[in-house]
């Protein structure tokens, strides 16, 4: 039997934000409603849905830099919320992430070198002259060279910049990389670069990414298997080829629909969708879509649909089904 390398079981977030002598707290915002899904080894699992669904929330919960409301994360066995600070260090090593600003994610006033070689002497693992030889190497291996080691993060470019931010997190053999899109604040033309370059590294080092992205052309080019993301549930999950060959919720069919070309659904009924994602802090009942779909039902109003195995792990959170 394969176990999962990452099981998340019923993750749940909500922000509340403190009142001041000016203002009153605020209502609770719903970052994250009752997530559940598993990863293995050896897969790149995408994460996609527009602004404000939770992507970014799970990536800061997964990495445990910030702590869920409710729920369970194992990472390799291991209940990653039940750890302590001193505990939770040692999984630190194996459990990284790329940041999606690669000029706020860099400390100014580091030297690459430093910032790059600093998880060494963090975790005890190396330092003085074996620790600049493996910052050389792997600086090597992102596409810049061992020169850059002595300069500082602002004399570099946006997609130089996101090539330490790679590095960083490499130098230490991660098994699990949580890129939070990675590319999205890169020039068209260094995407394809750093998406290619990401690639290469996850076959040489053999880990596992999990990427957040809503760009949803990098997304069926880099990934094994899908999810999609609304309003703080995940409302679709299926491998790449299946979910963009047959998607099966509205929501994530308005999405494919979107994309410039797609083959496969260019001879389809198309879905646009209409309105706005709903006030996180004021969610609708029922079905969080239901709003905004066309076909929806007095039972969508009403019960909120749950995740549903079509077949082939194919599964789908949709009262049509």
């Amino acid at each position: 039997m394969t176990y999962p390398l990452l099981s998340v079981k019923n993750l749940t977030k909500y922000y509340k934000k403190e009142g001041s002598l000016f203002s009153p707290p605020e209502d609770e915002v719903l970052a994250l409603d009752d997530v559940n899904f598993d990863m293995y080894e050896g897969e790149t699992l995408s994460i996609v849905g527009e602004s404000g669904c939770g992507k970014t929330t799970l990536a800061k919960l997964i990495t445990r830099l910030i702590e869920p409301t409710r729920g369970f994360i194992f990472f390799q066995g291991k209940d990653l919320i039940s750890l302590n600070p001193g505990e939770m260090r040692k999984i630190r090593r194996k459990l990284q992430i790329i940041f999606q600003d690669p000029y706020a994610s860099l400390p100014p006033r580091m030297k690459v070198g430093e910032i790059v070689g600093e998880g060494l002497e963090i975790h005890g693992l190396f330092k003085g002259g074996k620790k600049m030889e493996l910052v050389k190497r792997v600086l090597g291996e992102v596409g810049l060279n061992a020169g850059d080691m002595n300069r500082y993060p602002q004399e570099f470019s946006g997609g130089q910049r996101q090539r330490i931010n790679i590095a960083r997190a490499l130098i230490l053999h991660p098994r699990l990389v949580v890129a939070d899109e990675p590319v999205s604040a890169l020039d068209v033309s260094v995407k394809g670069q750093i998406i290619k370059l990401m690639q290469d590294l996850k076959e040489n080092y053999r880990f596992n990414y999990i990427f957040i992205s809503h760009d949803l052309t990098t997304v069926e080019e880099f990934s094994h298997r899908v999810i999609i993301m609304y309003l703080g549930r995940i409302v679709e999950l299926a491998s790449t080829r299946k979910l963009f060959e047959k998607p099966m919720h509205i929501y994530t069919r308005a999405l494919i629909s979107a994309v410039p070309h797609r083959k496969a659904l260019r001879n389809k009924e198309k879905f646009i969708l209409e309105g706005e994602v709903p006030d996180p802090r004021n969610p609708p009942s029922g079905c969080h879509f239901h709003p905004r779909c066309s076909f929806s039902q007095d039972i969508c109003q009403k019960e909120r649909p749950f995740l549903k195995d079509m077949g082939n792990n194919h599964l789908v959170a949709c009262h049509l089904y």
